[in-house]
């Protein structure tokens, strides 16, 4: 995510590797929304959804495709993206702003233990790992391990980029190291940069950024055989989601929300990366902002993990949630710092937060 990574702040509050850390609980938050619609016209025929998106990423491509190829037309819903909701996401689904979002999957199960009740019903993305960074100074694990005040910055608590902070600290043995809450990646280059720290956990792109400056990237989260020692098992990072009650009263048109989806996921097979890239750029003003060679780095470096990619595949059936999945996802939820977070609640259990019956329809056609 290249230069935007790097300039754009609000954007960067809700990067999926910090995006459950910038949550805002109170609906005063605010936000930069750019609603656009699908080429359908609103009719008493033709059912309307609303659905907000946290940011312009390339992680939640299925959605911008489905909007960019007039696939929510062919399957006759009319979609609004409520565009750049930022931290202020949930909040649009709980005051039913909007009927769904997609976001990472702890914010659905926030606003349950919240007594709001969601519901999950598509897995968007795959846990995408992330990069550790080191200064210019410090080119091995050992010299890191050897560093006085050694310091990590992190994500903030409650975000995935918290988690791997957890996770490489204690793969890579570095008790003598401490996690700091960085929440601009902007601000972790800048501090490895002054020194202020010795490594960061960020994402691919922002670890290409800090590459470019003459840090040094210890772990490459495309690497395979950094994946094969440091990745966990797969799990769902971003989903779609929303409120039970709203998502039951709307079921027919959700159904062909998911459908749409499910054709941008096959269509992404066949585009090249200048392909998505030239797709994304039809329907959002982030995209438009980044000129195509980034954007395209930022699609060739995502695409793995999203849709039906090749990389840690969660099951044979994009989007489709299993139990057994959820369980795994659970676990990995511990080591995002939710506060008071409980693997073993009902509130969060798969039968109370995962409705995987609208993706049945939508692959059966009804």
């Amino acid at each position: 995510m290249m230069t935007r990574l790097i300039n754009a702040k609000w954007r960067r509050c809700v990067a999926l590797v910090a995006a459950v850390g910038c949550i805002a609980a109170s609906a005063a938050c605010s936000s930069s929304s750019s609603p656009s619609s699908s080429g359908t016209t609103s009719s008493s025929t033709v059912p309307s959804i609303k659905i907000a998106v946290a940011g312009g990423f390339v992680d939640f491509s299925d959605i911008f495709l489905a909007e960019a190829e007039g696939l929510f037309a062919k399957h006759g819903v009319n979609v609004t993206l409520q565009q750049d909701t930022g931290s202020n996401t949930l909040n649009y689904v709980v005051s039913q702003q909007v009927d769904m979002a997609i976001y990472t999957a702890p914010i659905a199960l926030q606003a349950a233990e919240e007594g709001k009740p969601t519901t999950i019903v598509y897995a968007v993305e795959r846990d995408p790992g992330a990069a550790f960074l080191t200064g210019p100074s410090i080119k091995t694990v050992a010299q890191l391990k050897s560093t006085s005040n050694c310091r990590i910055s992190v994500s903030t608590t409650g975000s995935q980029g918290y988690a791997y902070g957890s996770i490489y600290k204690q793969a890579l043995g570095l008790n003598n190291c401490s996690l700091i809450q960085t929440s601009l990646p902007a601000l972790q280059l800048g501090g490895l940069k002054s020194g202020s720290y010795s490594a960061a956990v960020t994402t691919y792109q922002v670890g290409l950024q800090g590459v470019s400056q003459g840090d040094n990237m210890l772990v490459n989260p495309l690497n395979t055989a950094d994946r094969a020692k440091y990745a966990v098992p797969p799990y769902p990072t971003a989903v779609l989601f929303g409120l039970q009650s709203n998502l039951a009263a709307k079921k027919a048109a959700i159904v062909r929300v998911l459908a749409a989806v499910n054709d941008a996921v096959k269509l992404e097979k066949t585009m090249t990366n200048q392909q998505w890239a030239e797709a994304l750029q039809k329907v959002s003003g982030d995209f438009k902002a980044v000129s195509l060679s980034a954007l395209e780095s930022e699609v060739q470096s995502i695409r793995p993990f999203i849709g039906d990619g090749t990389v840690g595949t969660m099951t044979d059936k994009p989007g489709y949630i299993s139990s057994a999945l959820w369980s795994t996802a659970l676990k990995q939820y511990q080591d995002w710092g939710l506060q008071g977070f409980d693997p073993s609640a009902t509130s969060v259990s798969y039968g109370q937060r995962i409705d995987m019956s609208y993706l049945s329809q939508a692959d059966s056609g009804q």
